[in-house]
């Protein structure tokens, strides 16, 4: 019979989800164009880790089309996404996101201090550098994930978002903290409140202005 999943199961975070997440960020980078190296040894030495979570977090960064790896040359930056790839990439988060935060809804008193939390620093973020702010939005929406407990969604989910934020930052130059974080309160009242009804439709709305703000 499989175990139950707890709460603190639902918000840990592994040495190479932190890395992965830190990968993202640096990819995030607006000065690194298109075909831009990524280093291994220069990441390893700038975060203070080992090489191996590196090379593990640029191999996952791989497989969702975030860097390429080129023969004797190492990773590169990849292009980034066409706007006919974009909507697609918002169509899965359509599908998969408002049922995370419904299932966060469930599990409100175990997800609730990190969701405020990721909440409250992405309000406190200074926008001059937008990784800060990207790094909460990013983990903000990680809770709800993880809230549901199944892998295979995480994995789904950590491919698409990476991609979404560097189409919308760098290829269109959306810049829309305002309603972004707005958006994300109300999820946040949604499942603190235990309701999944509200907190799905929340998120919804919040991914339906993504999109909208995209085009």
């Amino acid at each position: 019979m499989p175990s139950e999943t707890t709460g603190a199961d639902r918000v840990k975070r592994s040495l190479l989800d932190d890395v992965h997440e830190r990968v993202a960020e640096y990819l995030a980078d607006p000065t690194l164009q298109p075909g831009s190296p990524v280093r291994i040894d220069h990441l390893a030495r700038l975060w203070g880790v080992s090489q191996t979570p590196i090379r593990e977090a640029l191999a996952r960064a791989e497989a969702s089309g975030l860097v390429r790896r080129e023969a004797h040359r190492g990773y590169r930056v990849a292009e980034l996404l066409p706007p006919a790839e974009f909507d697609r990439l918002m169509e899965l988060r359509l599908l998969l996101e408002p049922w995370c935060a419904a299932q966060a809804a469930l599990h409100a008193d175990e997800v609730a201090d990190a969701l405020r939390a990721e909440h409250e620093a992405m309000r406190r973020a200074p926008l001059d550098t937008y990784r800060e702010y990207l790094r909460a939005d990013v983990a903000f929406h990680d809770v709800l994930v993880r809230a549901a407990g199944n892998r295979f969604l995480q994995a789904a989910l950590d491919l698409a978002r990476p991609h979404a934020h560097r189409f919308r930052r760098f290829a269109v130059g959306v810049d829309d903290a305002d309603e972004a974080i707005a958006e994300h309160q109300r999820v946040l009242d949604a499942v603190l409140a235990g309701d999944p009804v509200a907190a799905e439709a929340a998120m919804r709305a919040h991914l339906e202005g993504v999109r909208r703000r995209s085009v």
